[in-house]
């Protein structure tokens, strides 16, 4: 209970109040009640440093409370700063240095909440500026945390900072006021005071069923796989467990001196020995082979920092002249994604030259290199040898790794990313603003890998990177350098034509090691990250992702975002435990399920990736605390479940809805509190919900001790008593997963779609067969959620259709599709299936000869496929003179001018696409 203290006046202060000057002020201080209104004076230099100097009216107080004051007015004795403060404190004893918590209002500086850790130790504060008195303050202690708050009306509070702090069980509470002028004194009055302990009330959450916000994507939970990790053979295994579905590969700043085709490094920064270390068993072919048997997909970044230039004898890669080239990236795409089917033929892509004077040679060439086994001898390429004839189809290429990190943005250093555009060192060549490193010179490049890549394969998803809102405003700018513009619409600029996706990595900073503010930041930054703040339009630093993406993509809507690195090692680095309590690992689990379930309420967002495979937080020392976040989210949902309005009506209770294609509803329910369980009281709208289910649950109970690494893994169990209004209590730092029938709406059935094989140019052509047993018929709705985008699907029908072109013979495509019905709220199911396009058979001119005073053409093939004849009378310059659609083979051609023509070549092209 919270009682105010209250009564008729006293002379002095209520009974067991006490008024002292701490520190030894220069002028003593004073303080007075009389009915209700509390008067403090009080001089000093301030309430900071190692040792403090102001008057603090207090009583004694044992164990967990709240402190509430409404702050009327306080003097601004030292106008030069503004610093003059009168607020609350919780304190250990009367010493100067002692261990204290403080809550307070300034004369100019706004709200600023306080703590000194250890005895006369340095103080640190959190600020929340343009606030003045009057002002209602509230400061909590609970198991060890302090949490301090503000308000104008004392009904709405605002979070000012909460940090752990180690106190006496019984400690000095009540009002401070320092001067922050040792020369003068400082007059404060306070009212509504009131002192006690404050059960918390439980947490309201609210669910709507039928508000879809998102469907899930294929690739959402990435991990970071690494050419300098080990990967071993229960490594498959191991991510399938875990929930993998996408890997990020070769791996951070490596990827601006890696190269694929040669598995060797570019030294870093012009130093001819730094050549990094791969672990050996990490190249390209070994990354398909852990693709495939994982049953995961990939992000690729592709060397954007350095130019592939051998050593005198072809033993290492040497110092470049240039940073990477167009060239090797499309080779790259063609050793994963090309058909063997085009090798010598006139739809083979020529590479081209780069300007290290590599001949990066044809699509086919490389694709032929996928599909060979290994030579005797070894010509040095054999890791690349892998026996796979069918493409790979890997979809995400990101150009480069973090390029702003050049030393564009810094001065005195050759920065952390490699960047040959400029050499090395940056005593000799200058780097800071150098415009071959910067924004637009980026761009540039963007554009021209995502051109020459794209030639290779046109249905890749090419991106850039963008710099983080809104943390990484505070320099990704050069002061007087195109009008101060920020680095992502200076590369848009250049390249957002181009792109199918932006980048960002993310390591948020924290003022804490116990990971309360650490664990705030996935709710109140990532919106902000995607979506800006403040009204809309937003521009310069209230800009998000999706303001830049708007204002320099032209097709907006087809943009994805993807943060190819995230996680929780950011400074202060987070404690392994504190007062009994395991703090490290649980914060890192909750950290990762909060962050990758608030990407996906974003239509844009497509993947995330945690760093990574082999650190202690996934898997370098067994299931890492990230292992079990991601099966969690697993068992929250799957791809192509949908996302629902979910909210809490407190920050640090964290929820979301699913509705499942199984016709369960999943709710992922996230207690960010570190000191105390919370009771959340759940109530799910436009849903009929079973009264049992399934709990999953992980947090602080799965560690016995302080290690990162948890001593069991989550546990699960039936919950009774649920429905569409319930009640649970979840532990501090942990989180429940609940999965619940839902009972009225049946999900939609889909007929099994049998795998197709056909040739290039053959239709698939089928409607889907789907039925739902509730009452009256629901509408249903189709859609692809996997396919190659020459394939449709009609929403209404069900029609499905995909004509695989000429460069898309000898591969096998995965295909996804769902259906969805109008029921209460919207179930859903998904089926797929696999379309296996054969190699494509030579056309040939079986015969050709004259008839009737006409020359006559044969022309045999493999059926399927549309065919143009073309003539030429040099060789080289080429002219369609017929074409025809899939015709039954062999099919005869007439050239009806061939008597009145000069000398005629003629070829064959099979399509689609024709010339």
């Amino acid at each position: 209970m919270l009682l105010p203290v209250a009564g008729t006046a006293w002379a002095a202060l209520p009974p067991g109040w006490s008024d002292a000057d701490i520190g030894s002020p220069g002028l003593a201080g004073a303080a007075t009640y009389i009915n209700g209104l509390w008067t403090v004076t009080g001089g000093g230099a301030d309430i900071w440093n190692t040792a403090d100097q102001f008057n603090f009216a207090s009583t004694n107080y044992t164990g967990d409370g709240t402190m509430i004051v409404r702050v009327i007015n306080l003097q601004n004795s030292d106008p030069g700063s503004g610093w003059s403060k009168a607020g609350l404190m919780f304190r250990n004893d009367s010493t100067a240095g002692s261990v204290n918590v403080s809550i307070v209002a300034t004369a100019t500086q706004g709200v600023s909440f306080q703590w000194r850790s250890t005895a006369g130790g340095s103080s640190s504060f959190s600020q929340q500026s343009g606030v003045t008195a009057p002002v209602w303050l509230k400061l909590v202690r609970s198991s060890g945390n302090f949490t301090g708050y503000y308000s104008t009306d004392g009904s709405n509070w605002v979070q000012v900072s909460s940090q752990t702090v180690t106190m006496n069980n019984t400690v000095m509470a009540g009002l401070d006021v320092t001067a922050h002028n040792n020369s003068v004194l400082n007059t404060a009055t306070f009212t509504n005071f009131s002192l006690g302990f404050v059960a918390t009330p439980p947490v309201n959450v609210l669910i709507n069923a039928t508000n879809v916000i998102n469907t899930v994507p294929t690739n959402a939970f990435g991990i970071f796989m690494a050419v300098w990790d080990t990967w071993g053979g229960s490594t498959p295994a191991q991510l399938k467990q875990a929930g993998v579905t996408a890997m990020r590969y070769p791996g951070g700043g490596y990827a601006d001196n890696y190269h694929w085709s040669s598995y060797l490094m570019t030294p870093f920064d012009g130093q001819a020995g730094n050549l990094g270390y791969l672990s050996g068993g990490t190249d390209m072919g070994h990354f398909i082979q852990l693709m495939s048997n994982a049953q995961a997909q990939a992000v690729i970044s592709v060397d954007w920092g350095s130019g592939f230039l051998w050593n005198s004898n072809k033993t290492a890669m040497a110092i470049p002249s240039t940073n990477g080239s167009p060239q090797e990236a499309a080779a790259w795409v063609a050793y994963a994604n090309a058909s063997t089917n085009i090798y010598g033929t006139t739809n083979d892509v020529t590479i081209g030259v780069d300007a290290e004077g590599n001949d990066w040679q044809t699509a086919g060439y490389w694709a032929m290199i996928r599909a060979a086994s290994p030579l005797a001898p070894n010509d040095g390429y054999n890791f690349l040898r892998i026996n796979h004839p069918a493409p790979v189809h890997i979809q995400y290429w990101e150009v480069g790794n973090e390029p702003y990190g050049n030393a564009y943005y810094s001065t005195g250093t050759d920065g952390y990313e490699c960047d040959y555009a400029v050499p090395f060192p940056y005593t000799s060549y200058p780097r800071y603003g150098n415009a071959l490193l910067s924004p637009a010179a980026y761009g540039q490049a963007v554009k021209a890998f995502a051109i020459a890549m794209k030639a290779v394969d046109p249905t890749i998803k090419v991106g850039a990177y963008s710099s983080t809102p809104p943390g990484d405003y505070s320099w990704d700018y050069i002061n007087g350098v195109n009008n101060g513009q920020h680095w992502t619409p200076q590369v848009l600029a250049q390249c957002g034509s181009n792109i199918d996706f932006v980048i960002v990595h993310w390591y948020p900073n924290f003022s804490d090691n116990v990971g309360s503010s650490l664990l705030s930041e996935a709710g109140s930054i990532i919106p902000v990250m995607i979506n800006g703040t403040g009204a809309y339009p937003h521009t310069g630093t209230n800009s998000g992702l999706e303001d830049w993406i708007t204002n320099y993509c032209p097709n907006p809507a087809n943009v994805q975002i993807l943060v190819t690195e995230f996680g929780a090692d950011n400074y202060p680095y987070l404690v392994n435990g504190t007062n009994g309590m395991p703090i490290l690992g649980p914060v890192e689990a909750l950290f990762a399920a909060d962050c990758y379930s608030t990407w996906l309420n974003y239509p844009a967002f497509a993947n995330a990736d945690w760093l990574d495979f082999d650190a202690n937080s996934f898997l370098g020392s067994g299931n890492g605390p990230v292992v079990y976040a991601m099966q969690m989210l697993r068992h929250l949902c799957n791809p192509g479940d949908a996302f629902v309005k979910a909210t809490s009506d407190i920050s640090n209770l964290r929820v979301q809805g699913v509705v499942r294609q199984d016709g369960n509803l999943g709710i992922l329910l996230i207690n960010e509190s570190m000191n105390s369980s919370q009771t959340v009281n759940v109530t799910v709208t436009n849903a009929n919900l079973n009264t049992t289910g399934t709990i999953y649950q992980f947090g602080t109970n799965n560690w016995t001790s302080f290690n990162e690494v948890p001593a069991t893994g989550l546990g699960s169990n039936s919950i009774s008593g649920v429905g569409s209004t319930f009640s649970v209590t979840l532990p501090a730092y942990t989180m429940d997963v609940l999965v619940i029938p839902v009972l009225g709406n049946t999900p939609p059935v889909l007929a099994a779609i049998s795998n197709y094989t056909v040739n290039a140019g053959q239709t698939v052509g089928f409607t889907v067969s789907a039925t739902d047993s509730n009452q009256p018929p629901p509408t249903l709705t189709f859609s692809l959620l996997s396919a190659p985008t020459n394939a449709t699907l009609d929403p209404n029908s069900g029609a499905f259709s995909f004509r695989p072109l000429a460069t898309q013979a000898n591969s096998i495509n995965p295909i996804s599709l769902k259906v969805t019905d109008s029921g209460t709220p919207p179930l859903s199911a998904t089926q797929s299936f696999t379309v296996t396009v054969n190699p494509l058979t030579q056309p040939q001119f079986s015969s050709a000869g004259w008839s009737n005073g006409q020359f006559v053409l044969q022309v045999s093939g493999q059926a399927g496929p549309d065919y143009a004849v073309l003539g030429s009378t040099n060789l080289m310059n080429w002219s369609v003179l017929f074409e025809t659609n899939s015709p039954p083979m062999p099919f005869v051609w007439v050239e009806t001018n061939a008597a009145t023509l000069p000398a005629q070549f003629y070829r064959i092209q099979a399509g689609p696409p024709l010339p």
